[in-house]
């Protein structure tokens, strides 16, 4: 080029590594690619079921996305502002293109059923295995939480009549009448037994967790999320084994087709692992790992090497797990709850009657479920830090503190919480906030699960002798204590 100037400015607006690539095409192949798809989709307008779809199916990688996130982004959100449309398993939508949608649709017992006016319709529009993507949808919506929808048909007439009403905003989410709209449950998927690693550890059966992550080691194509964090649960071989399977998975997806929030969560897992990884001057491999991951930025992941690979929506919500934005959110959350739950505990010990109002319990739940749920479920590698166990400390002690309040507070607990309690929060602060309970009553039947839990943890340690007359200590999991880090959690239980 004769001006010189002008061919820094693109070198560094472009950048090198940008410019010109010998293993995938360049940056400005990718987005052209990306445009001429669009426009080529945008020739004939979408149905709103491929709307729907669409919009879901583009976070594949994710086994969970905060509920909240999902009513702000289209087809759910048609304000060019964001809205707080979740609500306690409701998703709330002012499109009346959903609205008609769903009028369409009904969900009796799991099973989805059309209307024949619908049905004729999406043939009519040639949309294709309509039925599919309606039930993938719905499963999505499901597996974040959402079991509910309501759907509104003319929200600008709402806000005419609720004009005058104190504290209405059509942005939050607000109860209408029936004539107005309508709320459907949407539940489809079955609630069974799951033999995932993270429900084997959750259920304290470290024999069978333990026997499928050393089988894996023998297995390439054993190589996924779900060993790498069975791996990280375990601290196996002082989590360099997570990191180097991690290290593999980015290496084997990085730049494939709907790979890319998965190549992502591959990175921030590494990223994570860095304070997990013990320096040990006898082991040297350990400062090159911890090397490699200081090396590792995050954000030229998300702004270069997957940049026209994901759409705005699914890049500002990975910045937003990048930047742990739910966890902090539900921390805050979990502050002011717990703060409501002693206050109306000391509000009833002076004025001895009820509370009006929310008693807070309820809500406390929901905000540790969706942690729960964003961490296991998407396979992210935080639940052994101090400040996830503080948080989990914290929502104990407001379960506890709500149990105490008698005829106001939460009847009794959830083994399920009871069991997140026992595996995350530290053993002196456990014992500290348990101490203040006589008796805990648990939920009906919850017993016998605890002792299935219970039962899980002795038969883990030991084995049931096939010829001696005693038996003898587990010899997987004598292999796997050797690592401290899961040594001092499995002692600790």
């Amino acid at each position: 080029m004769e001006n010189e100037e002008k061919l820094k400015e693109l070198l560094y607006l472009f950048h090198k590594d940008r410019f010109i690539s010998q293993q995938t095409n360049s940056k400005a192949d990718q987005l052209y690619k990306i445009q001429s798809s669009e426009l080529k989709e945008n020739e004939n307008p979408r149905h709103i079921v491929d709307e729907i779809y669409t919009s879901l199916t583009r976070f594949k990688g994710l086994n969970y996305i905060d509920p909240e996130y999902i009513a702000s982004i289209k087809p759910f959100n048609i304000l060019n502002e964001y809205v707080w449309h979740y609500y306690n398993g409701k998703l709330l939508t002012l499109n009346n293109n959903v609205f008609q949608l769903f009028n369409h649709i009904d969900v009796l017992e799991g099973k989805v059923k059309l209307s024949d006016e619908l049905i004729h319709e999406l043939k009519e529009r040639r949309v294709i295995d309509f039925k599919a993507k309606i039930i993938k949808s719905l499963e999505i919506l499901n597996y974040c939480g959402i079991w509910k929808i309501s759907c509104v048909e003319d929200y600008k007439r709402i806000i005419i009549k609720k004009s005058n009403t104190i504290g209405f905003s059509h942005k939050h989410f607000f109860p209408f009448s029936e004539k107005d709209g309508f709320t459907k449950n949407i539940n489809i998927i079955e609630l069974k037994n799951c033999d995932c690693i993270s429900c084997n550890f959750r259920s304290l059966d470290f024999d069978h967790l333990l026997r499928k992550l050393k089988l894996a080691t023998y297995n390439e194509n054993e190589e996924t999320f779900e060993y790498a964090y069975g791996n990280f649960l375990v601290a196996t071989d002082n989590s360099k084994k997570a990191f180097n399977i991690y290290k593999r998975i980015s290496e084997n997806i990085k730049g494939k087709e709907g790979s890319f929030v998965k190549y992502f969560l591959a990175k921030l897992n590494i990223k994570y692992l860095h304070n997990l990884v013990w320096e040990d001057e006898k082991l040297q491999d350990s400062f090159q790992i911890k090397d490699e991951i200081r090396n590792l930025d995050l954000n030229r992941v998300l702004y270069e090497e997957i940049e026209y690979n994901i759409s705005d929506e699914v890049r500002n919500y990975l910045v937003k797990v990048k930047e742990e934005k739910l966890f902090l959110s539900v921390k805050k959350k979990v502050n002011e709850l717990v703060d409501r739950i002693i206050d109306i505990k000391k509000y009833f010990e002076r004025q001895n009657r009820g509370f009006i109002g929310s008693q807070g319990y309820q809500e406390l739940g929901d905000q540790y479920l969706k942690l729960l749920m964003h961490f296991h479920n998407n396979r992210i590698v935080f639940i052994r830090f101090s400040e996830y166990k503080a948080l989990s400390a914290k929502v104990f002690k407001g379960f506890i503190e709500s149990y105490l309040t008698k005829n106001q507070g939460i009847p009794s607990l959830s083994s399920f919480y009871l069991i997140e309690f026992i595996l995350s929060v530290r053993p002196p602060e456990f014992q500290k906030i348990i101490n203040k309970v006589d008796v805990l009553k648990l939920d009906e039947g919850d017993d016998k699960i605890i002792v299935n839990h219970i039962s899980n943890l002795l038969k883990s340690y030991f084995e049931d002798p096939a010829i001696a007359f005693e038996p003898y200590k587990n010899r997987v999991l004598e292999e796997y204590l050797i690592d401290m880090s899961f040594k001092e959690d499995y002692t600790s239980l």
